[in-house]
């Protein structure tokens, strides 16, 4: 397939279908490299702490830097700083926790400010939450990720103004015909 979006990223709330996709739309895009979702690479307990969510800040933008120019993400910066800003919410207040959110915040803003995607498909539904060992398994969690990171996306793309949002939803064979049409424009 012929297209010039070069670097995509896969965003929306865990158990939402993000790895199928990212699995079908590499067979689409075969030459892209593929950047798995990183957090699934810690545990599911050390994730509420900051120190971690500056781990998986550091290793995703890591990712997108080798993955030059071709990439498809199972997730983004925006995942991650959505991510930690719960995590600080539920951390206990000290100065090291304010910190870590200060510089994680600043990694990601620097990070945008490179231009890092020209695609962001943002999965627009929750599905069943799936125990893979990895996700939170708290379906209000699910949700409040959902509306955060959909209000991150859309001022994110006002602010930096350098990516086009594709919204998609339904089956999977329904999200690769809205992502195809649209890569077939561009």
């Amino acid at each position: 397939m012929e297209t010039n979006v070069k670097r995509i990223g896969i965003v929306g709330s865990h158990s939402c279908g993000k790895t199928s996709l990212l699995h079908e739309l590499s067979k689409q895009l075969p030459n892209y490299p593929v950047i798995e979702e990183v957090a699934s690479l810690f545990p599911r307990s050390t994730r509420r702490y900051m120190e971690t969510q500056c781990a998986i800040m550091r290793m995703q933008i890591e990712s997108e830097k080798r993955c030059q120019p071709l990439m498809i993400s199972d997730r983004t910066v925006m995942d991650n700083i959505t991510y930690t800003y719960l995590c600080f919410e539920e951390s206990p207040p000290s100065d090291e926790n304010a910190t870590l959110m200060e510089f994680n915040n600043e990694r990601c803003e620097k990070h945008m400010k490179t231009h890092p995607y020209d695609l962001i498909i943002f999965v627009e539904e929750c599905l069943p939450i799936e125990d893979n060992n990895s996700r939170c398994l708290n379906p209000h969690y699910q949700t409040l990720i959902y509306d955060r990171l959909k209000e991150l996306v859309i001022l994110s793309r006002k602010v930096y103004k350098d990516f086009d949002i594709l919204y998609i939803k339904g089956t999977l064979d329904e999200r690769m015909q809205t992502i195809i049409s649209y890569l077939a424009e561009h």
